[in-house]
């Protein structure tokens, strides 16, 4: 046809549970375990990070941290800073964020409230991201699960890995999966966990 083929545009993606700030943890509190987080993140140069468990005193500490980096949130139980975040960190001279929001997993998803049997609040930060090399726009989605009853009866364990295309159609795949922290092509290996194509979801 003539057409010239499109070049790929590669994006370093991640889930990172931080574990939430509990005095409780002794050695394992999160002033101990902030700098090594940060390190983590800037050592495998990733461009997106989704994190969960992240309060607002870990938002800021992460925004401190990651000086190359923004973050997107709120608190799920305000809509500003009181509970968790699921933040979404970006590598700010990669990327281009265009819009973003937060929207909650409840029959009213546009404030903080508990929806279909949930234990607690359970929110979702969005963001469509432009990458500077090349000007592929793309969906990133952040939130964290839980082992609950939902309308119908059914059941969600663990996460949801979402990812959208960055050739045009915007068409997203949704995965269910335990992973938390998977450094690189987590669409990939959340599949290559599964023997066929049951669990995936094509959201046209």
């Amino acid at each position: 046809c003539g057409c010239a083929e499109e070049k790929k545009t590669d994006v370093r993606w991640a889930t990172f549970n931080v574990r939430y700030d509990n005095p409780q943890d002794s050695l394992n509190n999160w002033q101990y375990r902030k700098d090594r987080v940060c390190q983590f993140i800037k050592d495998r140069e990733l461009d997106i990070v989704g994190m969960q468990e992240v309060l607002h005193n870990q938002f800021q500490d992460l925004r401190a941290g990651l000086p190359e980096y923004d973050g997107i949130g709120v608190g799920r139980d305000d809509g500003a800073k009181k509970g968790e975040y699921s933040p979404i960190y970006y590598d700010t001279e990669k990327l281009h964020m265009l819009q973003s929001g937060t929207f909650w997993l409840s029959e009213n998803p546009d404030q903080p409230s508990k929806g279909w049997d949930a234990a607690y609040n359970r929110s979702c930060t969005y963001a469509l991201f432009k990458t500077k090399k090349g000007g592929k726009k793309f969906w990133a989605l952040a939130r964290t699960g839980q082992s609950t009853a939902l309308k119908g009866k059914d059941v969600s364990n663990g996460y949801i890995l979402l990812a959208t295309a960055c050739d045009g159609t915007l068409a997203t795949t949704a995965q269910f999966t335990s992973i938390r922290v998977v450094c690189n092509n987590t669409l990939a290996i959340a599949l290559r966990g599964q023997n066929s194509s049951a669990g995936v979801v094509k959201v046209p």
